[in-house]
């Protein structure tokens, strides 16, 4: 047994010695395994940090090119950017280089309307480079009527950065960590310069520059963005802990077609580029703006843009390509003989270029062109390549060449802008009496709204819009109708829509008709006449119940407005009935059932009849003007005022011009308003027609002798 003891106390204790034995070998090689690792960790950290370093800096090629293209434009694109220009410039290229560095330069606003295809857009684009490797500005932001185009646009910028060796060679500060990062945008937060970060940014939406030690552009940024987005507060930190708010803004062609066209898209647009837009370079600097656009059609955005009698502050311009017409039209109606005959035939120009050569001399008599170096090389000049494109499509000549959009015929006659219907004011301010002879109204009934304008008329037929607006009154000084959420009967909170209709008319009859009209020495005036329209069903019995109402019975009419085309009979060839009043294209006639008297009028005559009055030079008694105010504020009235076109309908032997709604334009019922209002006057005090207005000649008296 105590053998047996020993030897299993002997083989116990030789374990635990080989245990120890074991557990120091283990430390030992953990430990070396680990120091291995860690200078591993070293090694790799050192190879990477050095791969990721992009110093030292490849020294500037040509200082003195650097020195000369950062203080001009011009030489900024011709040395850096010719594959894009070109072509020698006009004179209308070089004006806009100077309105450009003057906009960037001292800060301010720049809008500018060119020729389709003159290179506008690229010229801003280079602006925006320009000031932004020169330090200029720091954060540019690019703007266009939605996020594709201005991502095209940021991604034109990025294709100079990446691809052009001569900004590669003079920026290299700028361009080469551009270079190094090899289009993969995932290698920005590892770049390094000298074991530091450069904060370099390459995003879809995104460029920032390196913050590289004496960079001028280091840390700024250029961005880009639809009009549309949430552009409010938009603002980039840079590493050093200044925060940097966009300097430069480049609105490309802010709107489209569609926008173009409808007043309260370009209206929304417009409230955004001069709201929030300009708003963005914070209180204590001054924004630089450049916008260059197309006008598509009169009072669009960007006709208002560049209208220095609406925002003179941009310091808009307008060029063509076509500065003045050939003489002789006649013969170039030959020549686009030629021009159709030779593309049915050959597919190209050689019959129209053939008979150009020929009667050159004649065919460019009188005739100039902006830029005399833009054509195609099929094309002998730029005064034929600018008619080509007038043959090929008048309309868009006009619109996108030209920059004077054109309309036809009788819609030309009867066709003004938004902004110059704003723009008719006269000396009175809102609410006063100028010297009249009649102050009338005019209301439209609406589910929503009504509508209201007042006009004091003089003897000639004119008048000045002295006050209008809605009831139940809104904040907005421009909304749409549909774009209103409650109905008068929910506004009011009673159970059916007429009475609804019953609790405006009674507002606005305390608001307006009960109201004493102050003329400019302090004498009071009173509303003669108001008609309000009646035509819409559901209102209808309720309008004549108000003008049944004291105190508000015989200066209160419900009216209709008949549309009287061509092929039928006018209203003042109709045989008057007993108890019956006619006049100027009206009628008051008496509804038996509901016991009161309205007015029927010719819509499409009375129409006509403001349309010419709204044609009158302003400083005419004819004329129709609004009250003195900021023609902003009267843009939703000059809106309604554009609503409708006219069109010249022959039939049976009788000609009338018709009025219909643009079916882009939801609202007219301040047009209606006006119309209403000029009937009223013409009941109260009626109009002289312009024959009765001519003094009659006397005939001579004969002497009989007897």
């Amino acid at each position: 047994m105590t053998k047996k003891r020993s030897k299993s106390r002997a083989k116990t204790s030789k374990k635990l010695i080989s245990k120890k034995k074991n557990a120091a070998f283990n430390i030992q090689t953990t430990g070396s395994y680990a120091a291995h690792r860690e200078r591993a960790r070293v090694r790799q950290q050192a190879a990477s940090r050095s791969g990721r370093d992009i110093a030292p800096l490849p020294e500037v090629v040509n200082p003195s090119r650097r020195k000369r293209a950062e203080k001009s434009l011009k030489v900024f694109c011709k040395q850096y950017l010719a594959n894009t220009f070109n072509l020698p410039w006009s004179e209308e290229h070089l004006l806009v280089i100077q309105k450009i560095e003057q906009a960037v330069s001292n800060g301010g606003l720049f809008a500018l309307a060119m020729p389709r295809g003159s290179g506008k857009t690229s010229l801003c684009l280079a602006g925006a480079l320009w000031a932004w490797l020169s330090g200029r500005c720091r954060f540019v932001l690019l703007v266009a009527a939605n996020d594709r185009l201005a991502a095209e646009l940021l991604e034109s910028i990025k294709n100079e950065l990446e691809g052009n060796d001569l900004l590669l060679g003079d920026f290299p500060e700028v361009v080469y960590p551009f270079r190094k990062l090899e289009g993969i945008s995932s290698r920005c937060r590892g770049q390094l310069f000298q074991g530091k970060r450069t904060y370099i940014g390459w995003g879809k939406r995104h460029v920032v520059a390196p913050w590289i030690p004496g960079s001028k552009a280091a840390g700024s940024v250029i961005q880009s963005s639809g009009i549309e987005a949430c552009l409010r507060g938009t603002r980039h930190t840079c590493p050093d802990g200044t925060v940097i708010r966009p300097d430069l803004v480049l609105l490309d062609d802010p709107q489209t077609d569609e926008s173009a066209k409808s007043p309260a898209q370009t209206y929304a647009r417009e409230r955004l580029i001069v709201g929030a837009i300009l708003g963005l370079s914070g209180p204590d600097k001054r924004l630089a703006a450049i916008c260059p656009c197309t006008i598509i059609c009169p009072g669009d955005l960007a006709d208002r843009l560049t209208d220095p009698k609406v925002y003179p502050e941009w310091q808009g311009v307008r060029t063509k390509m076509l500065i003045s017409f050939p003489d002789n039209m006649e013969i170039w109606d030959e020549y686009n003989e030629q021009r159709i005959l030779s593309l049915s035939k050959y597919g190209d120009l050689r019959l129209a270029n053939a008979f150009y050569r020929k009667h050159r001399k004649e065919l460019d008599k009188g005739a100039v062109v902006s830029w005399k170096h833009r054509k195609t090389k099929d094309e002998v000049s730029a005064i034929q390549h600018a008619m080509n494109l007038y043959f090929r499509d008048q309309q868009a000549f006009w619109a996108e060449y030209q920059n004077e959009p054109k309309v036809d015929d009788i819609r030309a006659r009867y066709r003004w802008s938004a902004s110059e219907i704003a723009s008719r004011m006269g000396e009175t301010e809102r609410g006063v009496v100028p010297d009249s002879v009649a102050l009338t109204c005019g209301v439209d009934v609406q589910e929503r709204l009504l509508y209201w304008v007042v006009v004091a008329w003089n003897e000639k037929g004119g008048g000045v819009v002295i006050d209008y607006g809605t009831t139940p009154r809104l904040r907005r000084n421009y909304f749409v109708l549909r774009d209103i959420r409650k109905t008068l009967a929910q506004h009011y909170k009673v159970t059916s829509l007429g009475d609804g209709v019953l609790s405006a008319l009674k507002e606005f009859g305390a608001d307006v008709i009960s109201r004493a009209w102050q003329d400019e020495h302090g004498a009071q005036h009173s509303i003669s006449l108001t008609l309000v329209d009646a035509g819409w069903g559901a209102a209808t019995e309720y309008v004549h119940a108000c003008s049944r109402q004291q105190p508000w019975a015989g200066r209160v009419m419900p009216c209709y407005g008949r549309f009287v085309g061509a092929s039928r009979k006018p209203i003042s060839e109709y045989k008057r009935k007993r108890g019956e009043r006619s006049g100027q294209e009206w009628i008051i006639t008496t509804n038996h059932q509901r016991k009161t008297r309205y007015v029927l009028f010719d819509a499409n005559y009375w129409k006509t009849w403001i349309a010419d009055r709204l044609q009158v030079p302003v400083n005419d008694r004819g004329a129709l003007l609004l009250y003195k105010a900021n023609a902003l504020e009267h843009r939703l009235l000059a809106d309604h005022t554009t609503a409708e076109y006219a069109t010249l309908v022959e039939a049976d032997g009788r000609q009338v011009v018709e009025w219909n709604l643009r079916p882009e334009h939801p609202d007219n019922h301040f047009w209606d308003c006006l119309v209403m209002a000029a009937v009223a006057a013409s009941i109260v005090h009626p109009f002289k027609t312009e024959q009765e207005q001519k003094p009659r000649r006397r005939r001579p008296r004969i002497l009989v002798k007897e």
